[in-house]
């Protein structure tokens, strides 16, 4: 199975050299896939997903660059009846049971008859995995991609089994959450692009959303140290017999060389119960709400205010979430590479939107996932702050008091600061990069989620 491995990588590596390189051919039309070509050589498109999905790390690593070299017409004909000979090789000795067992890049067993070995038990220990290294999520990501429906039905299977928690389990519940929660003591800062009122004035971000800095005051409040997890959610979700995120039938419709295919699936193989959980703005309100009512505290989603006085420590002028007063001096591409070594093993498949909670940080206030990647939601409806900006602090402001979109606050990453905020409806976004009244708006692709956290309004646990 290795062997075969090996001689995929190779094919990749011609295929990526033969159409993916840097050649004048199809940067001027801007689509260097070129279905056409694939099909006028009779590849499948699937076993090319199949060899860069698995193979690509790997077939780059061989080469000395990383980078392809492109192939001629007569070298790629060469190649390729190589490997279709190749091809034909193994298919004979897999029919005889003459490979040997061994294991694919990803790490799943083969036998003999170069077919890999389904360890069930596998999948119910990787989807259990709080926090899964790559041997973890590699294998069962390859399992999944070959065996969809196989994998899908036996995760689903094991979600839906599990009990109801009991209100034992509720009890332990509200004491682990308890003890995630942070003071963040009251005080005054400026809210918003701050870097308007220095001399010289300059603007940290580009958007106009967080123009004219205005000053807020606070009271004190807790607020919980890390993003929600699935598994947290979980806990609500069963608690009132309500469907598990993440496990729904998604339908998807998309165009391929003209013709429209329609496809559904569950993306149920990187639902680890450590990863942060990604939820509708309501679903985050009423979660906050659940947490209200079984622990007999004042929850609730945070508001603006709150939440970047916390990213920010506290109110200071750390745009970027790190102890830097001086947003003008952060290199993002240092800061980018420190994230990435923070990260570490933890950083997952998807780990621009999909990782563990709680893995970047701390700020220096102790709170974690405000340095980092993906977005939160918080409580107010969204607006452009108000100009002129108010002179006196406004008092533990709450945002306008309707609106149309809600408003999510990203943490900070490569050139992304704390600072920067968005308007966000059920299934697009409010872009406010540019100069007109009227904002532009683009789809999200789907419904708007995001990841979350709540505070507890009073300055302690009653």
């Amino acid at each position: 199975m290795y062997a075969v491995h090996s001689l995929l990588s190779e094919l990749w590596l011609l295929i990526s050299a033969r159409y993916f390189a840097g050649s004048a051919n199809y940067s001027q039309t801007g689509d260097p896939m070129r279905p056409d070509a694939f099909r006028t050589k009779q590849i499948s498109l699937l076993s090319i997903l199949l060899c860069g999905v698995l193979l690509a790390p790997s077939a780059i690593a061989q080469s000395d660059t990383g980078h392809a070299q492109r192939l001629s017409d007569k070298e790629f004909k060469e190649a390729l009846k190589r490997f279709q000979e190749y091809n034909k090789r193994d298919a004979e000795k897999a029919r005889k049971g003459e490979c040997t067992p061994g294991k694919t890049h990803a790490g799943n067993p083969t036998d003999r008859y170069c077919q890999i070995v389904y360890d069930a038990d596998f999948v119910i220990r990787a989807i259990d995995t709080p926090d899964p290294t790559p041997d973890v999520w590699q294998r069962l990501d390859e399992l999944s991609l070959l065996f969809p429906k196989k994998t899908d039905a036996l995760i689903l299977e094991h979600l839906h089994s599990q009990p109801t928690p009991t209100e034992a389990d509720i009890n332990a519940f509200v004491e682990k959450t308890r003890a995630d929660m942070a003071t963040m003591k009251g005080g005054t800062f400026t809210m918003g692009d701050y870097g308007w009122l220095e001399e010289p004035a300059w603007p940290i971000t580009r958007s106009k959303a967080d123009d004219n800095p205005f000053p807020v005051t606070l009271s004190e409040f807790l607020i919980q140290k890390r993003r929600i997890t699935i598994a947290e959610y979980d806990t609500y979700t069963r608690n009132h017999g309500l469907p598990l995120i993440g496990t729904a039938l998604i339908s998807s419709t998309g165009v391929i060389n003209g013709e429209t295919v329609h496809s559904e699936y569950y993306d149920v193989k990187r639902r680890y119960p450590g990863y942060n959980a990604r939820v509708t703005w309501q679903q985050a309100h009423d979660y906050c709400a659940w947490l209200a009512d079984v622990s007999g505290q004042p929850f609730a989603l945070p508001t603006e205010a709150q939440w970047e006085y916390s990213a920010r420590s506290g109110g200071k002028p750390y745009a970027f979430g790190i102890a830097n007063p001086h947003a003008n001096k952060v290199d993002p591409i240092k800061f980018e590479n420190d994230l990435k070594a923070i990260a570490g093993e933890h950083r997952g498949p998807d780990y621009l939107f999909n990782r563990p909670s709680g893995v970047f940080g701390p700020n220096p206030a102790g709170l974690y996932d405000f340095i980092g990647y993906g977005k939160e939601w918080v409580n107010d409806w969204y607006a452009r702050y108000p100009d002129p900006a108010a002179e006196r602090p406004l008092h533990n402001p709450t945002g306008p008091v309707s609106g149309t979109e809600k408003v999510a606050r990203a943490s900070a990453a490569g050139s992304g600061t704390v600072l920067n905020r968005y308007g966000w409806g059920e299934d697009y976004e409010v872009y406010d990069d540019d100069d007109p009244d009227t904002p532009e708006r683009a789809s999200l692709g789907g419904p708007a989620t995001a990841a979350f956290r709540c505070v507890i309004n009073a300055p302690r646990w009653k």
